[in-house]
């Protein structure tokens, strides 16, 4: 999920009260928040939250986020939930998790509830949670 900017750093950031050293050390931040505390678990993180959590503010890290990921906070915190969600479903198929139904996959992952978890799923895994469920079930047998 992580792209490699040695040298993409842009003129316009340059020259900003927005400086090179601040976006690697909130990238750094992020990473902490995401990688080690889990923060995307959190069915009520926003943008606003996680800025306050790694003591930043929405403009910066939306700016760390595009820059670094290339992509929207949107994306990247969807991304990690959907990859919860995956390790959840094949613990499930395989008999290691507890079965859960899909909104209960999604708010463990994260997700609100399924209306917004089955689209970012299908986005991030090219098929819907159901459709991943049984190929992870058939790879079973």
């Amino acid at each position: 999920m992580f792209i490699s900017t040695e040298n993409r750093f842009s003129e316009k950031s340059k020259g900003s009260e927005f400086s090179q050293h601040i976006q690697y050390e909130l990238r750094d931040k992020l990473m902490i928040a995401l990688e080690t505390e889990k923060c995307y678990l959190d069915v009520d993180l926003t943008i606003n939250s996680l800025a306050k959590r790694i003591h930043s503010n929405r403009e910066y890290l939306s700016r760390t986020i595009h820059y670094f990921f290339e992509k929207s906070y949107t994306d990247l915190i969807n991304e990690y939930r959907v990859k919860e969600a995956t390790r959840l479903l094949v613990n499930i198929s395989n008999g290691t998790q507890t079965k859960l139904n899909m909104l209960e996959v999604a708010h463990a992952s994260g997700f609100k509830s399924t209306s917004t978890f089955n689209p970012a799923f299908k986005k991030v895994m090219g098929v819907t949670p159901s459709e991943y469920k049984k190929r992870m079930q058939l790879t079973k047998q």
